[in-house]
Formats: C-alpha cells, structure tokens, sequence
C-alpha cells in the first residue's frame, strides 16, 4: 500500500533542495527551469504561465536521482509551500496543473 503524501515532510526534507519544473504542452512547446531550491520552485509556478499546459512536474535533484512531484500531490505541495507564508491558500499560476488539479 502507497503511503499518503506529507507535503510539510517533502518541505522540511527537501525545501533546500535544486529543483526543476516541467510545463507539459501540446506539441513541441513544452518548457523546464532550474532552481537552487524547492521553495523557489514552488514560488514560480504560482506565477508562471500555466495556459495551454497538459501536465506539470518537478523534479527535485536528490543524491543523483530525482525525485518526481506531480498530479494530486503537487497540488498538495502547493498549497503547502508559500515560500513560508502560512497564510498562502496555495493555488497554481493560471491554470493549474493541466491534470485536472489546481
């Protein structure tokens, strides 16, 4: 049995880790970025561009892997991480996650 995603453990484990962000388009348009840590990953996606996205990931670099975040539980990040402002709702760019989330 799967066991259920702690967003607040990802964050304390994690938040310093480097992370990157997948934005899933339609055809050849889909785009990554690179961040020093999760919290900087978490605080661009709430502002980026999410139109016409189809799905989105992170991937965060740990010990050579990564570490992938997506669907339900990255909406569950999200929510979670306000780059340490607790009173954040969450909530992701302008279109969710493109996976039926957000």
């Amino acid at each position: 049995m799967k066991s259920p995603f702690d967003a607040d453990e990802i964050l304390s484990q994690y938040g310093d880790t480097q992370t990157s962000v997948l934005l899933w388009r339609p055809g050849r348009n889909s785009s990554s970025k690179t961040f020093g840590s999760l919290w900087e990953a978490l605080e661009f996606a709430k502002v980026a561009d999410t139109s016409n996205v189809l799905s989105t990931q992170f991937h965060v670099h740990v010990l050579g892997n990564d570490m992938l975040i997506e669907g339900d539980n990255l909406n569950a990040l999200l929510a979670r991480g306000g780059g340490g402002n607790t009173n954040d709702d969450g909530g992701y760019g302008n279109g969710g996650t493109g996976d039926g989330g957000g």
